[in-house]
């Protein structure tokens, strides 16, 4: 029921504009029919079509005599030829200390150093209210092209859905970087996660190992769910049962991933519950956090657990004992995005065709142990 002194056809349009903006209903879909909008909104049928009206006006809906009412689709403006003008780079996040975001802003400028194209560096400080302030300012501001690196979501809806198309819409060419949405005409260029970790998981397992575990990410992003995946495909392939699977908590304050792996291994292990010979985590911080919490339990690596990360980071190398990693090719990946972006600018595309996968490598180090012989059945 849609009570409040705001009138109600005004409320349900407020109620359908949040759900168009999060992405619960995507350009060129078709919302609920007016029937059941009356019974889902207990008003009139004038009502509903009183707040449908507003919408139309306002440009988020199109109506469709005989077909329906669906949500406006982004109408790209060509600006194909262009050689010169502002690329707009937006990362969550890019401190002094993340060696990933400076490889990736590395990969970027290496490319567009002397084409005519200036990097525009943002951050967006893991806010999503940050990121959309900066689409709105590179749209106004009428950017060449863009490349984004999205704020993690707590939900499998991304509320900046809206304004991720905004920019296709404007003419923009846009393409996604290291994680993307699926359920958005938007390419992307990123690294085979899948593939990544489906490869650690076949190395452990062709080591000996048959209880491996994993450390996973309370995120909705891409590059998480794929890495899992990736790691429940190949032990469904040889017909093993993920039995020890962590999942850490979003962190409440300022904990870095390293505290956070730490912390939930810590806990695991207080739990009493088996300890698996083998442990993969979906990032190399929290591969350095089960590290530390294994030794503080009195526990050896490899010799009791072997261990494995995913991402080449320069404390995977001095780890006291040093970790076996799948190395993202982020440079690589960044350069890739450019080159693909320089392209659509000057064909006049907005980037949706473009879906890049660049493969990541194995790095063996102490971590993962010698060859393992399986116990007698």
């Amino acid at each position: 029921m849609v009570q409040g002194s705001t009138p109600r056809y005004q409320q349900i349009s407020q109620s359908l504009t949040r759900l168009i903006e999060s992405g619960a209903y995507l350009p060129g879909q078709v919302i609920p029919s007016e029937q059941a909008l009356c019974e889902q909104f207990s008003v009139s049928r004038i009502t509903v079509r009183q707040a449908l009206a507003s919408l139309v006006q306002a440009g988020l809906l199109v109506k469709r005599p005989g077909v329906g009412t669906f949500v406006r689709e982004a109408t790209p403006k060509p600006v194909g030829g262009r050689t010169d003008g502002v690329i707009s780079l937006i990362l969550s996040n890019a401190g002094p200390a993340d060696s990933f975001m400076s490889q990736l802003i590395r990969g970027v400028a290496s490319v567009l150093r002397g084409t005519g194209f200036e990097l525009n560096l943002v951050v967006t400080h893991d806010n999503l209210d940050e990121e959309r302030a900066c689409i709105e300012q590179l749209v106004a501001r009428k950017a060449a092209g863009a490349l984004l690196f999205t704020v993690d979501t707590p939900g499998p809806a991304n509320p900046n859905c809206f304004q991720y198309m905004m920019i296709r819409e404007a003419g923009i060419p846009i393409l996604f970087v290291d994680r993307y949405l699926d359920q958005l005409p938007i390419g992307y260029v990123v690294t085979d996660d899948q593939d990544g970790m489906r490869t650690l998981t076949e190395h452990f397992i062709s080591l000996g190992h048959e209880s491996i575990g994993y450390m996973d990410h309370a995120v909705h992003v891409s590059s998480v769910k794929e890495r899992y995946q990736g790691f429940v495909d190949a032990m469904t392939e040889h017909r093993l049962r993920p039995e020890c699977v962590i999942k850490v908590d979003r962190p409440r304050g300022n904990e870095s991933d390293m505290e956070l792996g730490l912390a939930a291994m810590r806990d695991y292990l207080r739990s009493g519950q088996k300890l698996p010979t083998a442990m993969l985590a979906c990032n190399s911080y929290y591969s350095i956090g089960i590290f530390r919490a294994l030794k503080a339990a009195g526990k050896r690596v490899p010799e009791d657990v072997a261990l494995a990360g995913f991402d080449d980071l320069p404390e995977a190398t001095v780890l006291e004992v040093p970790l076996t990693v799948c190395r993202a090719p982020v440079e690589v990946m960044g350069a890739r995005a450019a080159q693909e972006l320089i392209g659509l600018i000057k064909q006049g595309l907005t980037g949706e065709e473009v879906r890049l996968r660049v493969p990541g490598k194995l790095v063996i180090r102490e971590s993962c142990g010698g060859e393992i012989v399986a116990a007698a059945p």
